[in-house]
């Protein structure tokens, strides 16, 4: 029955249409786009099962829902659920147009309509966001209590082919669909009738038929869901995804065999990876341990560049000592005239000295010969006084004579009194002679004694001056060779130097060759990775580049080879030159001994 009116005639009435579909399609819920005031006329019986879609400038800037006058002349009843959202192909910001004619405001251009209405004008235009009308629904069920499924689509804005192409999902359970139109082909494409139709049927909806308006370049049209064709639609998409699915599973079987062939593939080359990180961790290993080993040269360089600063120091401080000992050598120098003035000084002393012990002979000769002649003075007066005692006793025996004799004794009193004193006086000049000599002779035992304090010292700085020179002596020749062999050791520190600088520069270039081969390793790597993951990516050449990637690995692992070898080159020369700066090293410890030796 339904196969037979869709077969009538395109030119219907709604009036007549809509209830009937409605007991045959029981409204469950409906979708208005747009226009609404048709939609409402027909469907009006259940309200609360219809959500409106109405957008305009002012109502879009305000976020709020539009109450129509038909809504409102259901007040006290349940109202549709109105939104002031823009419906469109796609999410994001679209052109409203708004018409002088508020029915034809929308997203078709007013211009478009002019062959419909001549004086329809755009007052103006807006980008407001837009969303698809499966987009708008799922916005409505996850906000709000769940709806059923809307059964009914009524689309009344122009074009309304953009607008079913956002409602691919609500298109599979829609059963009615109607749709304004334009009737003259000259039209927007997207609003004509033929768009409309070639959208519908691809989703088992067939035209019913036109309701015209009072402009017949416009019409309403009514689509249903034909359910024969739909089963035979479903079929035909069922046997599609069949033959997908089929084709689905050979792909699925052939890339399982593909990506099993590229497991094996991916882990054998997992395999060299790891090999070769191996290689590559070894040979990180081997640059750390020449860092490490550069490091200590490093360090072994700057000691040694420490100790040359330390042993320049000991230069300049045996430098200030030899100055030292040039100035104590001119004091020595001048204590030395000091002494040969001292010298002649004491010489002159002890010239001074003889000749006062030669005087003091002659005075000590002079009192001999005053002493051996008061001697015979006194033996003299002994035998006068004999002689006297003589002549008494011939006087007593003859006193005749005694006259002459007193007169002769008297005589010879007076001169024995004069010889009495004269020899009283000779005793007492020889009493003051005695104590003058005793003065001279105290006086000439301390010049003695001082003499021989002098001589003593003189003797003593003598014997220091000799050992001061016998020690100079001995450490101008110890300075000299210590000149000697650190003049020898200069030289072949020097040498060392050079030969040492020489080796650094070899190594240097060794070094800059073997980081110049390394970074060519690694640019092997990087492409032997890129043609791994092309490997990866292309599977049908997967064997041929399984066997590229062997071959460039076996040639980065002799790439790995040469590098070991030559690592191994660069490690030799560095314990030679580690050697060498051991050598350096003790040489370098032996000048810092003999330097503190000339230091102490």
């Amino acid at each position: 029955m339904i196969a037979q009116q869709l077969n009538a005639s395109t030119s219907i009435t709604l009036s007549q249409w809509v209830p009937t579909l409605l007991r045959w399609f029981p409204l469950r819920h409906g979708l208005v786009v747009g226009r609404s005031q048709l939609a409402l006329q027909y469907l009006h019986a259940a309200p609360q099962s219809l959500t409106l879609f109405k957008a305009s400038a002012n109502q879009a800037g305000r976020g709020q829902a539009h109450e129509s006058p038909v809504t409102s002349a259901y007040a006290g009843q349940p109202q549709p659920n109105t939104r002031p959202w823009l419906i469109a192909d796609h999410n994001g910001p679209a052109t409203f147009y708004q018409a002088s004619l508020p029915a034809e405001s929308g997203l078709l251009s007013p211009q478009t309509l002019k062959s419909c209405w001549p004086g329809i004008q755009c007052v103006s235009q807006h980008e407001l966001p837009a969303r698809m009308l499966d987009a708008a629904w799922q916005d409505i069920v996850a906000n709000q209590a769940p709806f059923q499924a809307p059964n009914w689509l009524w689309v009344g804005s122009l074009p309304a082919a953009p607008v079913l192409a956002g409602a691919t999902q609500l298109l599979q359970h829609a059963d009615v669909v109607a749709v304004r139109v334009t009737l003259q082909p000259e039209l927007e494409a997207d609003a004509g009738i033929q768009a409309v139709q070639d959208l519908l049927a691809a989703h088992g909806l067939v035209l019913c038929g036109i309701e015209p308006e009072r402009n017949p370049k416009l019409g309403t049209a009514l689509f249903v869901r034909d359910h024969p064709a739909a089963h035979a639609l479903t079929r035909k998409q069922l046997q599609e995804q069949s033959r997908a699915q089929a084709e689905l599973q050979a792909r699925l079987q052939a890339e399982t065999q593909a990506k099993q062939a590229e497991a094996s593939a991916k882990a054998e080359v997992v395999k060299q990876r790891e090999e070769l990180a191996k290689a590559k961790a070894d040979l990180q290993a081997k640059l750390e341990a020449e860092s490490k080993a550069r490091q200590s040269e490093a360090t072994a360089k700057a000691e040694a560049l420490q100790q040359r600063e330390e042993l320049s120091k000991a230069k300049a401080d045996l430098q200030a000592k030899l100055e030292a000992e040039t100035q104590a050598r001119q004091a020595e120098a001048a204590a030395k005239v000091e002494a040969v003035q001292q010298r002649e000084e004491l010489s002159k002393a002890k010239a001074d000295l003889q000749a006062k012990l030669e005087a003091e002979s002659k005075a000590r000769q002079s009192e001999a010969a005053a002493k051996a002649e008061a001697v015979q003075q006194r033996e003299e007066l002994s035998k006068a006084k004999a002689d006297l005692q003589a002549k008494l006793e011939a006087e007593t025996q003859a006193k005749q004579a005694e006259a002459a004799a007193k007169a002769e004794a008297l005589q010879q009193r007076d001169e024995l009194a004069k010889a009495k004193a004269d020899l009283q006086a000779r005793l007492e000049a020889e009493i003051q002679a005695r104590q003058s000599e005793t003065a001279a002779k105290s006086e000439l035992q301390q010049q003695h004694e001082k003499l021989a304090t002098a001589q003593a010292k003189l003797q003593t700085k003598l014997q220091d001056e000799t050992q001061a020179r016998q020690a100079e002596a001995a450490a101008k020749a110890e300075l000299q060779q210590h000149r000697d062999e650190l003049a020898k050791a200069q030289a072949e520190l020097q040498t060392q130097l050079q030969t040492e600088t020489l080796a650094r520069q070899t190594e240097a270039t060794v070094k800059v060759q073997a980081m110049a081969r390394c970074d060519a390793l690694t640019k092997d790597k990087a492409e032997l990775q890129a043609k791994l993951e092309a490997e990866s990516q292309a599977r049908i050449a997967g064997l041929a580049s399984k066997d590229e990637a062997i071959k460039q690995l076996d040639s980065v692992t002799a790439k790995v080879a040469v590098l070991e070898t030559e690592k191994s080159e660069l490690t030799f020369r560095n314990d030679l030159l580690l050697a060498e700066l051991k050598k350096i090293e003790n040489q370098v410890d032996l000048i810092k001994d003999l330097l503190f030796k000339d230091a102490c």
